[in-house]
């Protein structure tokens, strides 16, 4: 059996594992911007030195933490927690602006979006959006942030010169994910409550199509030729490959309710954060198959949120306060590191 879908949010952390729920605040909540050493700086090593994320190019990593309202900094290469933030009520999902400088998190429970200063690892402002903002992404160029709000069946649209809100797109029902095409000129916006996907062009800064996309879309990623669209279909245990031309659709069956997809930048393989089994699997994108199932952890760890590069693939598992860092050639996790309680998303530097 499925866990039940949160109204008005992408999913929630923990669900159904005996761990407390959220309680979503109804006004804003006082913001800390103070920045504190992190409880836990050590990585739990499964391989040796030379794991893959240990050569990974080297930025951060970013983890909102949801039920503790922090956020975790994790050197690349080293695997270890550098820096722990207060990051507002319930943080969610999360993005980092293409030159690295700056960190944008959906502040879910206060309805806002903070920015960090990656330098500084300080907090340095909010923007009010929507109801529930659940997903972040930047556009290529770091001009503009889309913010799915998952309350207000809505998209904002924050440019990033004056951080304020400049649009606000009307969208489906509840929706939980959002991705740029790699010019930046089209967006996807996966609606779960409506199970679709509003393409908005940036340009006019209106949806032109709404494209079917199973029962409950929780994840949507781009192929880097940008021809197809791949969704997380939670409730239907499927990753959907769709045709962004035509919208013709192949359904792959994976493990468990996918509550998050990625695609790595070769567009030749799509992974997928299977809630339940303690796993995740991996899509040959040629052939619509899965050619893999890698074990993160045991049942109730949760696979939930998932970013990939060419060096490693990150997954949250909001059931073992953990961050799984798996080598994208052997298929094995090479590193755990411990976070925050109940880990929701994650984000790398360039």
């Amino acid at each position: 059996m499925f866990p039940a879908l949160r109204t008005g949010a992408r999913r929630a952390p923990g669900r159904g594992r005996g761990r407390r729920r959220p309680a979503l605040a109804v006004g804003a909540a006082v913001l800390l911007t103070s920045c504190t050493p992190a409880a836990s700086g050590g990585a739990v090593s499964e391989s040796g030195p030379h794991a893959a994320a240990d050569r990974a190019a080297g930025g951060r990593v970013y983890v909102t933490n949801h039920f503790d309202n922090t956020l975790s900094v994790i050197d690349a290469r080293s695997n270890k927690v550098v820096a722990t933030v207060d990051a507002g009520v319930a943080p969610e999902g999360i993005a980092v602006s293409p030159d690295g400088s700056r960190v944008y998190i959906a502040d879910n429970g206060a309805a806002r979006i903070s920015i960090l200063d990656a330098r500084t690892n300080k907090l340095t402002g909010t923007v009010p959006v929507g109801n529930n903002p659940t997903d972040v992404a930047v556009s290529p160029d770091g001009r503009f942030v889309y913010v799915a709000n998952g309350g207000s069946n809505s998209v904002s649209v924050l440019d990033t010169r004056t951080d304020q809100v400049t649009a606000t797109v009307p969208v489906g029902s509840s929706p939980a994910s959002v991705a740029l095409s790699r010019d930046g000129a089209t967006a996807y916006v996966a609606n779960l409550g409506s199970g679709n996907l509003s393409v908005i062009d940036t340009r006019t800064v209106r949806v032109t199509r709404n494209v079917p996309a199973g029962r409950t879309p929780a994840g949507v990623a781009l192929t880097p030729d940008g021809e197809s669209a791949y969704v997380a279909d939670e409730t239907a245990a499927k990753v959907l490959a769709i045709n962004i031309r035509t919208e013709e659709m192949t359904a792959v069956r994976v493990g468990g309710a996918p509550f998050d997809v990625a695609v790595a930048p070769d567009g030749r393989t799509a992974y997928t954060a299977d809630f339940g089994p303690g796993s995740i699997s991996v899509v040959d994108i040629g052939g619509h198959r899965v050619q893999a199932t890698v074990a993160v952890g045991t049942a109730g760890t949760d696979p939930f949120d998932i970013e990939v590069t060419d060096h490693a693939v990150y997954v949250t598992q909001p059931g073992a306060d953990a961050l799984a860092v798996i080598d994208p050639k052997t298929r094995k996790v090479v590193a755990r590191v411990p976070v925050g309680n109940s880990p929701y998303g994650v984000a790398v530097s360039p």
